[in-house]
């Protein structure tokens, strides 16, 4: 009876209704429904679109600190390939190396926020893939603080022992550490770069050629940092190569994603 009354005042008014769960929607109230919707569609996009300018931002600031790094502070007191000249050297100008520590500490603990947001966007893609990138990433990381603990350790050991030009052997042996406990972490950058990458490939989040420039280039890096691992003499040459071709990239998408952002009408829900 309720049913037929309703239908009466429905055409007498013109007003056609929607039934949901029991109850008759009036127009404005789909409408109302659908807004809501919308809205928070529109609400998970601009939250999205912040994480990605948040990872870039990240991505751009860590790589041209960390080449000013290179430039101002450590590239000062290091000797390629000389271990205890370096570690002479950082005993002369062990406020640099301090500064150098204070920074590489902000620094890595910036690599697993980066780590975070590109796990966030890359989630919808692949969950159990971003989850493994940004375990290496974060692994980039630990490594990073190792290095810089064997840093201290180094100063700490030669602290008042510059005589003759000789250092306790145990700083020579932090330092070798230390060097391996970085090319460990490229190991790391290099693996979870190309697995992020990847995704960015397949999503098409980016221009597939920006994807593949960051695949290629990392493995190049991984294949140095594995050469160089295992003292082959090939490992340099093909590092100098892989960081003519990731620098410039790492700026690039930096900038991008900070700029242009992802393309949305191409998510993944």
């Amino acid at each position: 009876m309720l049913d037929e009354v309703i239908s009466v005042v429905d055409r007498v008014q013109g007003t056609p209704r929607r039934r949901q769960n029991g109850y008759c929607l009036a127009p404005s109230q789909i409408a109302c429904k659908s807004g809501v919707k919308v809205m928070a569609q529109t609400g998970d996009h601009r939250n999205l679109q912040r994480t990605v300018n948040m990872a870039g931002w990240f991505y751009f600031l860590i790589i041209l600190s960390s080449l000013a790094s290179l430039a101002f502070l450590g590239g000062k007191y290091t000797v390629m390939g000389d271990g205890q000249a370096t570690v002479l050297k950082m005993a002369q100008q062990a406020w640099l190396v301090r500064i150098n520590i204070v920074y590489e500490v902000f620094m890595f603990s910036a690599v697993i926020v980066l780590a975070v947001c590109l796990y966030e966007i890359l989630k919808p893609v692949d969950q159990v893939l971003a989850r493994v990138a940004m375990l290496f990433r974060v692994g980039e990381a630990i490594l990073g603080y190792l290095t810089v603990f064997c840093t201290l350790a180094v100063l700490l050991l030669v602290k008042g022992q510059l005589e003759a030009n000789r250092v306790d052997p145990l700083a020579i042996t932090f330092y070798d550490l230390r060097d391996i406990a970085y090319l460990l972490l490229m190991v790391c950058i290099s693996l979870g770069t190309i697995i992020f990458f990847w995704l960015f490939y397949k999503a098409r989040y980016l221009p597939r050629a920006v994807s593949l420039w960051g695949v290629i280039g990392f493995s190049i890096m991984l294949l140095a940092s594995i050469l160089r691992l295992l003292e082959i003499e090939a490992g340099n040459t093909v590092n100098a190569v892989a960081a003519a071709i990731v620098i410039p990239f790492e700026l690039f998408v930096g900038l991008w994603l900070v700029m242009k952002g992802i393309t949305v009408d191409e998510m993944k829900s």
